[in-house]
């Protein structure tokens, strides 16, 4: 930016400020682990419905996904999903999972979110067509820094953070998360949220 202003002042800056958030990104996480080992990690939950949420983070990362020349499907049936959640950690959920895969999978092929909505049980369904996971290191992608040997796109390695804190925020708001994957042919992440509807209810929100 320096040495070419007139050349690099708009993407050098975007640049920047991409990545600082990333970092804060990172930071955030880190701390989040850290209050989850040291049990100071609280939920706030509220009943509402979380779909617009759910929605809100598809059409988001649909925008991401087409810069890199992938497509990024939003799959649901339902109108509404009126639950108990903490916002704030289901939008951390979901946006580990969709950067994740969007970070494993190459151009021109596809990304799936998929809400399956039942009366006591939530299923999100992230699935990918990227590259894959060896079966060998599957038991592993939850483990904290542990990065798997596949190879992602464009070089952007993984922390081994994301992962291991959504399997975390899961467990903390009482669900299970689960993941197949193939060489080759993609990773499919689901998680599985309790249904319960006992805490206040909150006003709508928008996004």
């Amino acid at each position: 930016i320096k040495s070419a202003p007139a050349k690099w002042l708009d993407k050098g800056t975007t640049m920047i400020e991409r990545n600082a958030a990333h970092l804060l990104n990172l930071v955030n996480q880190i701390l989040d682990l850290r209050k989850l080992e040291s049990g100071k990690l609280q939920l706030n939950v509220v009943q509402g419905d979380a779909l617009p949420l759910i929605k809100y983070l598809a059409e988001s990362f649909q925008t991401i996904a087409e810069s890199r020349d992938i497509k990024l499907h939003y799959l649901n049936t339902t109108e509404e999903i009126i639950l108990d959640h903490d916002a704030e950690k289901l939008q951390r959920i979901i946006s580990n999972l969709l950067s994740n895969a969007i970070k494993f999978t190459p151009a021109c092929r596809d990304i799936y979110l998929m809400v399956d909505s039942q009366p006591n049980l939530l299923k999100l369904i992230v699935k990918d067509t990227g590259v894959g996971i060896p079966k060998k290191q599957l038991p592993n992608v939850f483990n904290r820094f542990f990065q798997a040997e596949n190879e992602a796109i464009n070089g952007q390695k993984g922390t081994g953070i994301g992962l291991a804190l959504t399997k975390e925020l899961v467990h903390l708001m009482g669900g299970a998360i689960q993941v197949v994957s193939q060489i080759n042919k993609g990773t499919t992440f689901t998680v599985s949220l309790p249904v319960f509807k006992n805490a206040s209810i909150k006003s709508n929100t928008t996004f």
